[in-house]
């Protein structure tokens, strides 16, 4: 789609919210950033630090330029738990089921810090033209997951001296694209596969590890990493039923 570009700046534009009647700043969608606003007539920046969507801990470091009270509300992403969080001693909280409200009169450099803990989900993908029958692909938090495939790059044409092509792909070999999933074996999420964030697209830096079977039902080990790290992929996988 043309307007495909944007979705970069609509994220950014939605990752904070400012209530219209409560003394209230949301955040909802998460990444490292920065937030400068005013609230109760008192400029507040808010520096959020993080590597999500490759980690699950988010630190929010709160620097109010005079003393003030407002609630910090967190969304609570679909289907996950808590496992660790970090408040102000002075804070109260209160949880829904979809948000987390925090009650405060901020001073310069409180800190709130959470972690998530996100289970390994089994969604189920109607048939298509590459998965006749039912399939699954797993997801972990934000991330979908994918086996990825070597490949190489054929050029058809380029458009008018531009130096933009149109490429034809081919996978280099097909071992594993048959595969299938058994719902009995289990897939371990792998942290910190590259310790280098530098590039998280570029290089794997999480991936969840398992078995996928072949034609003859036998496990055949498989890594599986994000599904913005590859181009080449297999997402959905129809399921074992051998």
């Amino acid at each position: 789609a043309l307007n495909g570009i944007r979705l970069m700046p609509y994220y950014i534009e939605g990752m904070w919210m400012k209530h219209s009647r409560k003394k209230e700043l949301a955040a909802t969608l998460f990444g490292p950033c920065e937030l400068k606003t005013t609230i109760n007539s008192t400029p507040v920046r808010i520096v959020e630090k993080t590597n999500y969507p490759f980690s699950d801990t988010i630190t929010f470091i709160v620097h109010p330029k005079n003393q003030t009270e407002f609630n910090l509300v967190i969304r609570k992403p679909f289907g996950c738990e808590i496992s660790l969080l970090n408040i102000p001693e002075s804070a109260k909280l209160e949880e829904d089921a979809d948000k987390l409200i925090i009650k405060n009169q901020w001073k310069k450099e409180d800190v709130v810090q959470i972690k998530f803990n996100f289970s390994i989900q089994h969604i189920d993908q109607p048939g298509s033209k590459t998965v006749k029958d039912q399939g699954i692909y797993l997801k972990r938090g934000p991330l979908v997951y994918s086996l990825p495939f070597n490949y190489k790059i054929d050029t058809i044409k380029e458009y008018k001296n531009s130096g933009f092509h149109r490429y034809k792909l081919k996978a280099k070999d097909t071992i594993g694209w048959h595969y299938k999933i058994d719902g009995k074996d289990p897939f371990e999420f792998i942290p910190n596969i590259n310790k280098s964030l530098k590039k998280p697209w570029e290089s794997p830096s999480v991936g969840l590890k398992g078995f996928l079977r072949d034609n003859e039902n036998i496990k055949q080990p498989v890594k599986l990493v994000p599904m913005g790290n590859t181009v080449f992929r297999r997402v959905t996988f129809t399921v074992n039923n051998n």
